[in-house]
């Protein structure tokens, strides 16, 4: 099917905010043994070094009426005749200053503010799109069996390449490492099978290397995150409590090189005897951070755990704030300083200069689920509440 791009117009299906949380899991197996000993939860020291000079951060929310808003210099600017769809996914060129949402019904872009609002690329159902470097000539569409070069001319766009590994087809994009794109395999049905990622070579459609991540039958990869260089990826997967409420069953970071995976510690330990879940995930200047809360008594009630981060053998609380996600934001006001955007209990998003907390910007009511580009640095989060 060509592709084309028009201003995105469609009526995506809203999902209520409790159904983001709580109904997301698609089959899987029991929860890990929450009788596993808690990490103490003493606050993570970030890793202290010299400063990269890092881009700004950005990143994206979601408004109540699923349009969707593209937060840059720590300001809103939303994407006229956008709409977001459950378990979209963002994708960032290595600076952030490219974007694609891959909706699950095609796809669009978005260049920045600068640009001329939000692009969609009509190229069929589970079509998604990738930028593989910093530079509005790299982007390139996986579909089912295909990859197809969009180059922003788009009298130069070529003809598809198909990829050869069949095991690859319809698998979903990740991100692209080294020129290269990143595909896995949300599973479930097919989690036990021995590969199932790959980094493809856009060019000719060959696999360059392949990898098996370190699950089980019966388990979705629900959440994904890239490091800012691209070396390290981290896969959450979810399953079932044993009284039917989406959990996360566990965490697995993998080498993107090589594409070799291992699977982190037992997540932090649940105290009402319900299941642990996992509500954001992403990379803070390498390291991996996540927000936990446990949900028990038949999914009808929810304790917040707050935000943590994982260390060589444990994962540690960095913060023991009531909210459902934040994100890093580094270099907004030039090298060396520091913000956090954070989704609080009420649904607000709001944009906050580290370390004292001061609000920068009220985003406004918001859905849970954020993206943001990785950072480079890592920011101390430890002072970050919620309201």
């Amino acid at each position: 099917m060509p592709h084309t791009r028009t201003k995105c117009r469609w009526a995506a299906t809203v999902v209520g905010v409790s159904a983001l949380l709580l109904a997301t899991a698609c089959g899987g197996r029991e929860a890990a043994d929450s009788a596993t000993p808690a990490p103490e939860a003493t606050a993570a020291e970030p890793t202290s070094s010299e400063p990269v000079d890092a881009p700004p951060s950005r990143a994206v929310i979601v408004e109540p009426d699923t349009t969707v808003i593209a937060v840059a210099d720590g300001q809103a600017h939303p994407l006229e005749d956008t709409s977001a769809t459950p378990g979209q996914k963002v994708l960032w060129s290595r600076d952030g200053s490219l974007m694609t949402v891959n909706t699950g019904e095609d796809f669009w872009e978005w260049t920045g503010p600068e640009s001329d609002g939000a692009l969609i690329h009509e190229c069929g159902t589970s079509c998604q799109g990738v930028y593989l470097a910093d530079d509005p000539d790299q982007l390139y569409s996986f579909h089912d069996n295909e990859i197809q070069h969009l180059p922003a001319d788009t009298s130069a766009t070529t003809e598809p390449v198909t990829i050869a590994d069949p095991e690859a087809h319809g698998g979903r994009v990740w991100g692209g490492v080294d020129g290269k794109i990143l595909v896995g395999d949300e599973g479930p049905e097919t989690r036990a099978d021995a590969v199932d990622l790959w980094l493809i070579d856009p060019a000719t459609g060959t696999t360059a290397a392949t990898g098996d991540l370190p699950t089980g039958l019966g388990l979705w990869t629900q959440r994904t995150a890239l490091s800012a260089d691209g070396t390290q990826l981290a896969v959450e997967y979810e399953g079932d409590s044993p009284d039917g409420c989406p959990v996360s069953d566990s965490i697995a970071t993998v080498d993107t090189t090589a594409l070799t995976a291992t699977e982190t510690p037992a997540l932090p330990a649940a105290s009402h005897g319900g299941g642990v879940a996992t509500w954001d995930l992403f990379f803070n200047g390498g390291n991996l951070y996540a927000v936990f809360a446990e949900l028990y008594d038949g999914c009808a009630e929810v304790a917040p755990m707050g935000l943590w981060r994982l260390n060589n053998e444990s994962w540690t609380q960095v913060s023991e704030g009531d909210f459902y996600s934040v994100r890093p934001l580094e270099a907004l006001d030039g090298m060396g300083s520091a913000s956090a955007l954070v989704v609080d209990a009420d649904f607000t998003c709001r944009v906050v200069d580290l370390p004292d907390g001061a609000l920068r910007t009220d985003l406004g009511e918001c859905e849970p689920e954020v993206w943001s580009t990785p950072t480079w640095n890592e920011i101390d989060l430890s002072g970050i509440e919620g309201l």
